[in-house]
């Protein structure tokens, strides 16, 4: 009898033991601290890279926050962006007193310099920023910038436009390359914002091409038209993982006075959550984006314990979805534009994309989305569609399948998500 009570009662200690050790690695942080970086120079030496930009060149924010400045004086003296509102169909109208409106707002950019400082912006070989360490994951200035940098968009866009329905070919083919110039000083940017900024500048830049398109341009403003396009380089998304990693990292160090026991208080076991995660990203971005859809990256589980660390993840399949997607649209406009000169010198559109190398473009480009990465989906019609299409140019789309080009009835990009499997994402879009 004795015999079994001592076993029931080591049985007993061993189990509370095994609580306690289990109860305190749970709750307790024993590893090491942070590691202490110099997180301002980590983002330089990132933002520097694509580029070759020296660390100390801010010639390009400096740029940028001057932007800033002349656009909230615009509004400061109640000159407003009104066209900005409906802006198609304003502009396809063409009611006299819309372009007028559009005429005025274009007037008094360039007597304020808006289209100066764009170009001086444009013109830079790289963007570095000075990082408040204080402060290294929200810079006012930035924000701020980048709104300006919308506005000089579509202002640019605006003065194309009105050229266009002047016949002024080349003014327009202008406005189109300051539009490119701005997006790819973003487009190396390391930092999720700076990037999609960078994308969607680029994606207003490839509509705006293809309305130049639509109207008719000539050879030579065809192979400029590449050429703008050709010199667009979109550095790997891997970057902004980097980057990302590190402005959590920072807000880690920066929030943290020490590596205390307690895990939701110990600034190196919220460090390590922070890198952690980062890798798991970094992984999951080693797969292609065929693979990816079919293997969706989780995020993190929240656990209290990593509060502090957890909020800093940000949402960056995302991004990665509109990286993917800019790829696309990069690759498809440098397509149309090979198919418009095909057409000119043949009348006639080619039967197989394969036909347009090597005198229009160098190589086809793959759709990431397809298993195996064939080219992209070409068909010529017999007839044009209801949206003046005489040929179809297409990925398949996130879930893998040609559906033999079946839109989303809103938007051509819910093709990429996966709430909408059987329709495709249409590239040559004229809407």
């Amino acid at each position: 009898m004795r015999s079994k009570l001592k076993l029931i009662v080591m049985l007993v200690v061993v189990v509370l033991i095994a609580l306690i050790a289990w109860l305190v690695d749970y709750l307790f942080w024993f590893g090491a601290d942070a590691p202490q970086i110099d997180y301002n120079t980590k983002i330089r030496e990132l933002q520097a890279d694509p580029s070759g930009t020296s660390l100390d060149d801010y010639r390009a924010h400096e740029a940028l926050v001057e932007l800033a400045a002349i656009v909230e004086t615009l509004g400061e003296d109640e000159h407003y962006e009104t066209g900005n509102i409906d802006y198609d169909r304003r502009l396809d109208q063409q009611d006299p007193a819309v372009l007028a409106e559009i005429e005025e707002w274009i007037s008094v950019c360039e007597q304020r310099g808006v289209f100066d400082k764009i170009d001086e912006f444009a013109a830079l070989p790289g963007y570095v920023m000075d990082w408040d360490p204080s402060v290294l994951f929200i810079d006012l200035d930035y924000l701020e910038g980048s709104s300006a940098l919308r506005s000089g968009l579509r202002v640019c866009g605006y003065r194309g436009r009105l050229a266009l329905y002047a016949g002024d070919s080349a003014q327009a083919i202008d406005d189109c390359k300051r539009q490119v110039g701005m997006a790819k000083l973003l487009l190396s940017q390391p930092i999720a914002i700076n990037r999609l900024v960078g994308h969607a500048s680029l994606a207003f830049s490839i509509s705006y091409c293809r309305e130049l398109l639509s109207y008719g341009v000539s050879a030579d403003e065809l192979v400029e038209l590449m050429e703008v396009y050709d010199s667009v380089e979109l550095h790997p998304i891997e970057q902004v993982i980097d980057g990302e990693r590190l402005l959590a990292q920072n807000a880690i160090t920066g929030a943290f006075t020490g590596n205390k026991t307690i895990k939701i208080m110990s600034r190196g076991a919220q460090w390590a959550r922070v890198e952690h995660q980062f890798d798991r990203m970094q992984d999951w971005l080693q797969l292609s984006a065929f693979e990816r859809a079919r293997s969706p990256y989780l995020e993190p589980i929240k656990d209290w314990r990593f509060a502090p660390a957890d909020i800093l993840l940000p949402a960056l399949v995302a991004v990665v979805r509109s990286d993917d997607q800019i790829k696309l649209d990069l690759a498809a406009v440098q397509l149309e534009i090979a198919i418009e000169r095909y057409r000119l010198d043949t009348d006639g559109l080619p039967a197989s994309l394969g036909e347009l190398m090597p005198t229009y473009i160098d190589e086809i480009p793959r759709d990431v989305f397809a298993e195996g990465t064939p080219e992209l989906v070409y068909r010529v019609l017999d007839e044009p569609d209801e949206k003046g299409r005489d040929y179809h140019l297409y990925s398949v789309g996130h879930d893998g399948e040609d559906n033999g080009g079946q839109e989303p009835e809103k938007s051509a990009a819910q093709a990429l998500d996966p709430k909408f499997p059987g329709t495709d994402f249409m590239l040559h879009d004229l809407d």
